[in-house]
């Protein structure tokens, strides 16, 4: 039998999940980089970290991201500049992988 613990939440958790659901309906549920509409694949990606001084958790500072492009966003193998064109590392731009990685990444760029 599975069990589930309930899920507790702190007050910073708690405006964090808020703001992450106002996130991704801005984005109209789809990510920024590969337009995928899978809800259960999004996520709200802060584009100044929130550790950092003007890292705020609000709207404007969130991006809406699939899972892939999230965690590629946050150890920059992809960025997004001032024009909104993304940006692949060039290290990454010269692997040679499988078509995820081609497709989900690499031509991503520009």
């Amino acid at each position: 039998m599975i069990r589930f613990r309930p899920l507790v939440l702190s007050c910073h958790v708690a405006v964090n999940v808020a703001l992450a659901m106002l996130a991704v309906a801005a984005y109209h549920v789809t990510c920024a980089m590969c337009r995928l509409k899978h809800n259960s694949l999004l996520d709200a990606a802060h584009i100044i970290p929130d550790r950092e001084e003007h890292g705020l958790a609000e709207v404007p500072n969130g991006l809406c991201l699939c899972k892939i492009h999230h965690t590629a966003y946050d150890v920059n193998i992809v960025g997004v500049d001032a024009d909104y064109r993304i940006h692949v590392r060039e290290d990454v731009l010269e692997e040679h992988d499988g078509p995820m990685f081609r497709h989900g990444l690499q031509e991503m760029a520009g």
